[in-house]
């Protein structure tokens, strides 16, 4: 799937209030050292986190706050045509404020699993996200597409391409929903 963008794609409703709730101070997040996930750890790739759904971690805990999500995986499935068992990963992400152009390490989020990626915007902020035409580890990427976070806009593409995202520098966060669904 070449990449797609969406704007306006959810009730906005539901996202104010994901958005607000997410952002609460109460919201259940963890310190991650390596937003990207990839192995060690460099100055400005930290964020927060909250995986709560992972085919590769069947033992994480759900909680209340986890619901909030069933809306938008229900809509992407329809969209999409996709099935809640091919639903291999959610996961939060929020990056912060950090010097101009922190750009963090390019991955796929399913390793050599066919998969789809989404990526929900859930503020407005800069930090721009990349999608490369490669779909192995490479030493020099080329840009198929880059995409400006903006509340409520939906970025589908195939979860075998290398991607990154930079942290904000003008705002103070910028928060995503990270899905990914099996391809049958």
């Amino acid at each position: 799937m070449k990449p797609k963008i969406f704007d306006d794609f959810f009730d906005i409703h539901l996202i104010n209030y994901i958005s607000y709730s997410v952002q609460h101070p109460d919201y259940p997040w963890s310190y991650n050292s390596c937003i990207t996930q990839t192995q060690g750890e460099e100055p400005w790739h930290f964020g927060m986190s909250r995986k709560f759904l992972d085919s590769e971690y069947p033992d994480i805990k759900e909680c209340p706050e986890d619901k909030l999500f069933f809306p938008i995986f229900f809509k992407i499935q329809e969209e999409f045509e996709l099935s809640f068992s091919n639903l291999l990963r959610a996961r939060l992400d929020m990056t912060f404020r950090s010097p101009d152009n922190t750009l963090h390490k390019p991955h796929v989020d399913m390793g050599e699993n066919p998969h789809y990626s989404f990526i929900v915007y859930l503020n407005d902020s800069d930090g721009d996200t990349i999608i490369f035409n490669e779909t192995s580890r490479s030493d020099k990427y080329s840009i198929q597409e880059v995409v400006s976070p903006k509340k409520n806009r939906l970025l589908a593409f195939g979860g075998h391409h290398y991607h990154t995202g930079h942290s904000p520098s003008k705002n103070n966060n910028r928060v995503i929903l990270n899905v990914n669904y099996g391809i049958n």
